[in-house]
């Protein structure tokens, strides 16, 4: 379930329970519910499970997709741990804690350090993993804290800083774009821009380093979410010059090096507005490619992307034959 999902349950859970709920603010009881999501440890083993099975299958298709893991010992040096390595790197991404016997028999036993890490008492393991649990949590609900903070300060500013930085560069490509004298640096213009968007949305979201990975090869949510909402517009795109009778393999800009260009010319209109930012939305939320592939079409529906892919087509197209005539 999404933070707006939730949002949206305890709206209804407070609606429910008529006037004199009413000065509960939904949001923040869906804050205090992600927040505890974890009932018990064995919810946590299921969510870790899940994400071990994921990375599993990334080193399985890719070697060079391995993970690191530190050993511990305390649930405080557990937590202080993961916080440093969100901190220094952005993500926990591909970061494993795990028990080392040694230090499991030396440093946790009840009757002392042992010689052999096969001499530990059975209840040291799971009183050891029980307290990880409620370090581990504490630290979740740290950090969902400062995303929540950053939200509502993000609020308050009106995102300013942001908006403006957008603004600025989406002038200075437009003059650019005005400015190019062939198509060769038209290209170079979008590669450039996109790649700025890029790293806009990184630094928006906090998502840490992200390289876009190229024809699919990418197993970071954000690329997987990117290579996914990409193919949406690819259909709208074709789509919108199906409707208009256009061959999909007209050579525009992309028609010289990919086939079907025409559509990707076309894609490109909505897909830097429409699923760039939300692939990162997602990707920092969690997302499931169910409810990404649904924000991306409510998105698309939203900005009335179709119409506006058919309406620009018509529009270039008197343009062109005008300049001809």
């Amino acid at each position: 379930m999404t933070y707006h999902d939730t949002i949206t349950q305890m709206r209804d859970i407070v609606a429910a329970n008529g006037p004199s709920w009413a000065a509960i603010d939904p949001e923040s009881a869906a804050r205090m519910a992600i927040q505890n999501r974890f009932a018990t440890g064995l919810d946590i083993a299921k969510h870790t499970a899940g994400i071990m099975r994921a990375d599993m299958a990334a080193y399985d298709a890719n070697p060079a997709q391995y993970t690191q893991s530190l050993g511990c010992w305390h649930g405080f040096i557990a937590q202080q741990k993961l916080i440093a390595i969100k901190k220094h790197f952005g993500t926990t991404k591909q970061r494993y804690l795990y028990l080392s016997g040694w230090m499991v028999a030396a440093l946790r036993s009840e009757f002392g350090p042992l010689p052999d890490q096969s001499m530990h008492e059975k209840t040291s393991v799971p009183a050891l993993i029980a307290e990880l649990y409620t370090f581990l949590k504490q630290a979740d609900a740290r950090e969902l804290g400062g995303m929540f903070r950053a939200l509502d300060a993000a609020r308050a500013a009106g995102d300013a800083v942001e908006a403006k930085r957008l603004e600025d560069l989406l002038q200075r490509s437009s003059r650019q774009i005005e400015l190019a004298p062939d198509n060769t640096t038209l290209l170079t213009e979008e590669a450039r821009l996109t790649k700025a968007l890029f790293k806009l949305a990184v630094d928006t979201v906090g998502y840490g380093d992200f390289t876009r990975a190229k024809r699919g090869s990418g197993s970071d949510p954000a690329n997987r979410f990117l290579d996914h909402g990409n193919y949406l517009a690819y259909g709208l795109g074709a789509t919108a010059t199906w409707v208009l009778g256009l061959p999909h393999g007209l050579a525009v800009l992309h028609g010289k090096t990919r086939r079907g260009g025409l559509v990707f010319d076309v894609a490109d209109l909505v897909k830097d507005a429409s699923i760039l930012p939300q692939a990162f939305i997602s990707a920092m939320r969690g997302d499931d490619e169910q409810t990404f592939r649904r924000d991306c079409i409510e998105a698309l529906s939203r900005s009335e992307s179709l119409d506006f892919m058919i309406e620009t087509l018509k529009t270039v197209a008197i343009s062109v034959a005008g300049k001809a005539a």
